[in-house]
């Protein structure tokens, strides 16, 4: 991202104080971004900015759970609010803000970037499960591990 002054670093988009803001320096670059790291992987039910007069017109809200490979859950072309809410339903670590363009000649500025949801399900299924062998009484089974899973419970 642009580097922010000092009234409008990255710490300010999550604080909760409606008086402090994070945005772009100046007129800023329209692929500018912002991202929020939840930390783990949650359930997410909605996500919410509360823009500043330099709003995003056109941009991208993504979720990624590795930091690197985004997906786009709400594309906004067209903004006019400088409010913005996506109501859904999806899991990601990281819920980010990708700017296309700025509606002003200001860049882009946050007051807020809000997160609802809960930890998500602790309860995974391993991916491509398989099984072999299968008789009456016994299997092979094999699968890919859930991240941070230390044990499975077979039934």
């Amino acid at each position: 991202t642009s580097a922010p002054t000092l009234c409008c670093q990255a710490s300010h988009v999550d604080d909760g104080d409606m008086t402090t803001r994070w945005s772009t320096n100046g007129s800023g670059n329209n692929s500018d971004y912002i991202y929020l790291d939840l930390g783990a992987k949650y359930d997410i039910c909605k996500i919410a900015i509360t823009w500043e007069n330099a709003y995003g017109k056109d941009f991208d809200i993504q979720i990624s759970n590795d930091g690197t490979t985004w997906t786009t859950i709400d594309p906004v072309t067209g903004n006019t609010s400088k409010y913005t809410e996506f109501d859904g339903s999806v899991t990601a670590e990281y819920v980010r803000m990708q700017g296309i363009t700025p509606a002003t000649g200001f860049g882009y500025s946050i007051y807020e970037f809000q997160v609802f949801g809960q930890p998500a399900s602790a309860c995974a299924a391993p991916a491509e499960l398989t099984s072999t062998n299968v008789t009456q009484n016994t299997a092979a089974l094999n699968w890919d591990p859930v991240s941070g899973a230390t044990q499975y419970l077979i039934q």
